[in-house]
């Protein structure tokens, strides 16, 4: 027994050190992207951007881990149509643009002014229903974060859907940054009831759908491989009528970018609920699979796109979209 008590003490032990390193870690790394998203702010934005692809790099050299992901999903996505070399060169890409996009993130409030025209050119706008709500399906694509606070600038009431934060400090500035660009944000968290809410209101309700999930997720095809998509986006406009309109950001070769609306979507109800929501999801997975393939350097290659691998012989399962 004093054995057994022993080893639930150093147990408890061990937990508790890798609780305090965990915070130590989140603390340290909410204090540089302080630091950082001032130091960007101040910088000429061409400067910022440098100092973006520079950590990038240092990125792809000292997270293997990513690198891995980056090219299992490069080689489970393009097989042998690529080359090594070829795959290598979009997962650095691939890199840099998440590096370029941290490093623009504190510009967001200046899309509300004279110039975010500057930076971001708008196209396809004019199909927007300015007269209800809609739902704005993206991906994680060049500078996807100013997508939302482009559309502010003209007139919209947008909303997005975010993913809750670990450390309440970092989520506070993220979210302070995003509010200054006129966008409010929505937890993820059984967000559906907020969500029909912000849609009866007039907004205009932003989702990325590029990333892997299991609560309120179908069963889909992506590149040619099941992966487990989000359901929610096809289920809320199946129960609520609304417009899903397409939108993407294109980094330019000058570093602004165009951000294009499309839409809304057509799809044809058969009047099962069920059969529809997973046809819609597929539909829309597969014009995001076309956008990535467009500009394959701009997408953000180090999520684990296709894990749940065991789940996925279960064969198609749909859960409620309330948990999501």
């Amino acid at each position: 027994m004093a054995i057994l008590d022993t080893r639930v003490r150093h147990e408890k032990i061990r937990a508790d050190g890798a609780s305090l390193q965990k915070k130590a870690l989140d603390w340290l790394w909410t204090a540089f992207l302080r630091v950082y998203a001032k130091v960007t702010y101040f910088l000429p934005i061409t400067l910022a951007r440098v100092s973006g692809r520079l950590l990038a790099r240092l990125a792809y050299c000292v997270l293997p881990r990513r690198r891995r992901i980056g090219m299992r999903n490069l080689d489970r996505a393009y097989g042998k149509s690529l080359s090594r070399k070829e795959k290598s060169a979009i997962l650095r890409g691939s890199f840099e643009n998440f590096g370029i996009t941290a490093a623009e993130f504190s510009r967001i409030p200046d899309l509300q002014t004279e110039r975010g025209r500057h930076y971001v050119r708008e196209e396809g706008v004019d199909c927007i229903d300015r007269s209800r709500g809609g739902l704005i399906v993206s991906a994680h694509l060049a500078n996807w974060e100013w997508m939302g606070p482009s559309l502010a600038r003209l007139g919209f009431d947008v909303a997005g859907v975010v993913q809750n934060y670990r450390d309440p400090s970092r989520g506070e500035l993220i979210e302070t940054i995003r509010r200054a660009g006129g966008v409010k944000s929505i937890p993820k968290h059984r967000a559906a009831t907020k969500i029909v809410h912000a849609l009866r209101k007039g907004k205009l309700v932003g989702l990325a759908v590029d990333q892997s999930t299991r609560k309120g997720a179908c069963l889909v095809e992506f590149f040619g491989h099941p992966c487990w998509a989000t359901a929610a986006p096809a289920h809320l406009a199946l129960r609520t009528g609304v417009p899903i309109y397409i939108a993407w950001m294109k980094r330019e070769k000058d570093g602004n970018y165009t951000g294009t609306i499309s839409g809304p979507v057509k799809f044809e109800e058969t009047g099962d609920l069920k059969a529809d929501v997973v046809a819609y999801t597929q539909l829309l997975q597969s014009l995001i699979e076309s956008l990535i393939r467009d500009n394959p350097k701009q997408w953000m290659w180090t999520h684990d796109r296709w894990k749940h691998g065991n789940e996925l012989r279960k064969g198609t399962e749909l859960q409620p979209s309330g948990n999501n």
